[in-house]
């Protein structure tokens, strides 16, 4: 049997660790045809000899013909893995499993603090995601939360079948270190870690709020955060920061994924400030871990790990509390008076009108 592996954009993040791992299991006599993204070409093991590979440039028209091929390859009822998080726009005969991991294709946020070509590319992927939802056998997601927002955007979409189509699948590379790890073993640098891209709903503009808040009453953990080179404007902001500021933040550029699990080790903590998430890979990895997660009150989270303290993701205050709570330096609670108390201190700073 052969089938298809389609995951033309797949060249970074927690999705690119997934394609990774999910092409080091094909087996060695498998019939395989895969689209990769041509950015991954050196980075990822080879599927079996048996696999037939076409890699996809980032452009337009590669992209275009890509789909064309795929059109040309698939037979009539041949599985169709598409891993790209968007099917292809030009049909073909086979029956497609799709794996949705961008939760923004379906969510209700806003894209204004995207930049213009990340809209424009959400809104080709959302068109693309609308036009071909009853093309689409299965879907693929990793956790329950996903499962009911694309339930939801299904039935909002006009489409019938919802549930049975739907299957909850989280999987995840196990290259990372048992459970026994021994974090006492390991120097401590950070008190924070925050292991994600620059991306406007990754919230780290609030996350710094909450870091300058705390340095205004001399408290100043030590973060470090894992911003590429996509990433300058938002980069060169933390900087200034620094400067004006004094906040202890250091971004440690892309980090591969064995510096990733380093960095774990030598942090007290993982704070995930994250306005939404298809999955939260570094939930997971955090946990495995046994690193202490301070995250967003949000069902993404709570769906994949146990946090020792959650904040209100839009209120800078409220992320800057529970680290208080976390580093043991929490403000006092207030002291609630008696009925006479604030009635004697109405009357004490009463004074009369002026006339």
């Amino acid at each position: 049997m052969t089938y298809v592996i389609y995951a033309p954009s797949v060249h970074s993040g927690g999705g690119f660790e997934l394609l990774k791992d999910l092409l080091s299991k094909i087996s060695a006599d498998a019939e395989v045809i895969c689209f990769l993204d041509n950015r991954i070409k050196l980075k990822v093991p080879l599927p079996s000899p048996q696999a037939t590979l076409f890699w996809v440039e980032p452009t337009v028209t590669s992209r275009l013909s890509a789909e064309f091929k795929l059109r040309h390859k698939v037979k009539n009822g041949q599985d169709v893995l598409v891993f790209s998080g968007i099917p292809p726009l030009v049909p073909n005969k086979g029956t497609t499993t799709l794996f949705l991991q961008n939760r923004i294709l379906i969510a209700d946020i806003s894209t204004a603090k995207f930049k213009l070509k990340t809209r424009v590319r959400l809104g080709i992927e959302k068109l693309a995601l609308y036009l071909s939802r009853d093309r689409i056998s299965r879907y693929f997601v990793q956790t329950q939360s996903m499962s009911v927002q694309l339930a939801d955007w299904l039935g909002k979409m006009g489409s019938g079948q919802i549930i049975d189509r739907i299957q909850i699948l989280p999987f995840h590379t196990d290259q990372l270190p048992a459970l026994d790890v021994k974090r006492s073993q390991h120097t401590v640098t950070y008190d924070f870690c925050y292991v994600a891209d620059g991306a406007p709903h990754k919230n780290h503009h609030l996350l710094l709020d909450a870091f300058v808040k705390l340095a205004k009453d001399d408290i100043f953990p030590k973060l470090a955060l894992t911003l590429g080179e996509r990433d300058t404007e938002l980069i060169h902001y933390i900087e200034d920061l620094v400067t004006r500021t004094g906040i202890k933040v250091t971004n440690l550029g892309f980090l591969s994924q064995e510096d990733v699990k380093n960095l774990y080790l030598s942090s007290k903590a993982m704070v995930f400030p994250s306005l939404l998430e298809s999955f939260g890979l570094p939930l997971i990895e955090a946990t495995r871990m046994h690193l202490p997660i301070l995250c967003s009150e949000k069902d993404y989270a709570r769906d994949v790990c146990t946090p020792v303290e959650t904040f209100d993701p839009t209120s800078a205050r409220s992320i800057e509390r529970a680290i208080r709570r976390f580093l043991r330096k929490a403000e006092p609670l207030e002291a609630v008076k008696t009925t006479d108390h604030f009635l004697n201190a109405f009357l004490s700073s009463s004074k009369p009108l002026p006339r």
